[in-house]
């Protein structure tokens, strides 16, 4: 009987260890989560102001613009900033978007002028593989310059890069979305 009570005390044991184990791991994880998250958000919002620094360089600031987007634009648009010059004179719109890419979400803010065309794409984050659909992405790569100065009706133009048709789309699909709601800024005189 000793044998079978010790056995069954040893089956008990290995999951209380178990369960102390993950319970330890858990709380360490969200002791460095509590400990990065701010620092990840600060340098998440220090990308995005350079990126509209880089789109707009004759930007004297940018504000946040408060705007009722539908139901469809709240999906993949997070922020609108106007770029605004010398006197606060309006130059322009950046939208921060999401476009759906092979490996997940991209992430971009599409820099507008007050024409409606594409000033600017600056990629934030994304998930591509790297040295394929990443290659799509980069800051002098192909696919970004051909946005610039494209209106709404030619960005379905802009050739996908090769290898990368997936990533081109979810860039197209960014900035399509971001001229439309630009679009609506414009005509609402925002």
């Amino acid at each position: 009987m000793s044998n079978q009570a010790n056995k069954q005390s040893l089956d008990m044991s290995l999951p209380v260890k178990l369960v102390i184990i993950v319970s330890a791991v858990v709380l360490m994880l969200a002791v460095v989560n509590g400990l990065t998250s701010e620092k990840i958000a600060s340098n998440e919002a220090e990308k995005s102001n350079s990126a509209r620094k880089e789109i707009f360089t004759d930007a004297t600031g940018f504000s946040l613009v408060n705007f009722q987007l539908t139901k469809e634009e709240e999906k993949s648009v997070s922020e609108i900033y106007a770029a605004e010059g010398s006197g606060e004179d309006l130059l322009g719109y950046c939208i921060s978007v999401v476009g759906s890419g092979f490996g997940g979400d991209i992430s971009l803010i599409v820099g507008v002028n007050l024409d409606g065309s594409v000033m600017g794409v600056q990629v934030i984050s994304h998930t591509e593989t790297p040295g394929i659909g990443s290659v799509a992405l980069d800051k002098d790569g192909a696919l970004l310059s051909q946005f610039v100065g494209a209106s709404i009706s030619e960005v379905q133009g802009v050739s996908a890069v090769s290898g990368a048709t997936y990533s081109s789309a979810g860039v197209m699909e960014g900035v399509s979305v971001a001229l439309e709601v630009a679009g609506r800024l414009l005509k609402e005189g925002y």
